[in-house]
């Protein structure tokens, strides 16, 4: 993988957005909404950002109402360093 991160289309990622969501519980500290985040990632158009380790440090959930017509339904990124980034001196 080339570069500092990579974004891109990907297969749902439901994990990865529970992991996310725990890094800013300032911003999303509501266990009942985040339970449905976690469960619209796995059916929503998903995209993610990946370190140069390939672990997700970024989810965009999306819904596609018509062809020409996209709504960000849900983005978090993670608010921490990930074990890649910090094995690397912050060069990810």
């Amino acid at each position: 993988m080339s570069g500092r991160w990579t974004a891109q289309r990907d297969d749902p990622v439901p994990d990865d957005v529970a992991r996310l969501l725990a890094t800013v519980p300032d911003w999303f500290g509501q266990p009942e909404a985040n339970a449905e985040y976690v469960e619209a990632a796995r059916s929503k158009e998903t995209w993610t950002v990946r370190d140069r380790c390939d672990v997700v440090i970024g989810v965009t959930l999306v819904d596609r109402h018509f062809a020409h017509v996209a709504e960000i339904h849900f983005t978090v990124s993670t608010a921490r360093c990930t074990a890649c980034c910090a094995a690397t001196a912050g060069k990810c």
